[in-house]
């Protein structure tokens, strides 16, 4: 496995998203996203390694190993149940998410301040 493959697969699997999920993202196959992660591939487009670090949110430099991987937010590792969260919300409408903030909104009403 590539450097760059390496820590695209790292990120991708921290960020919560699929292969698939990561590849619908950057507009490629699942399968040309398998190649970069293995190291088949290893002359990823700046191009792709820029969209691959938008969608990841990370540098590209990061992505690439020019400059160490800034360590995530604590709150990302902490609790693995809002990952959860909004990997389903990027799955729903935007009238689903709306539904799911206010059912929040009703269950935890002292968690929000609007």
């Amino acid at each position: 496995m590539s450097i760059v493959g390496d820590n695209i697969r790292k990120l991708r699997i921290h960020r919560g998203l699929s292969q698939t999920e990561l590849a619908e993202a950057i507009g490629e196959s699942k399968q040309l996203l398998y190649k970069y992660e293995s190291g088949a591939v290893t002359n990823i487009p700046i191009a792709k390694i820029e969209a691959i670090a938008r969608a990841l949110r990370c540098s590209p430099e990061s992505l690439v190993g020019w400059e160490e991987q800034k360590p995530p937010l604590p709150e990302e590792d902490e609790f693995p149940q809002v990952r959860m969260i909004a990997r389903a919300g990027r799955k729903m409408s935007e009238e689903d998410r709306e539904k799911m903030l206010q059912l929040l909104k009703v269950a935890f009403p002292d968690k929000f301040d609007d």
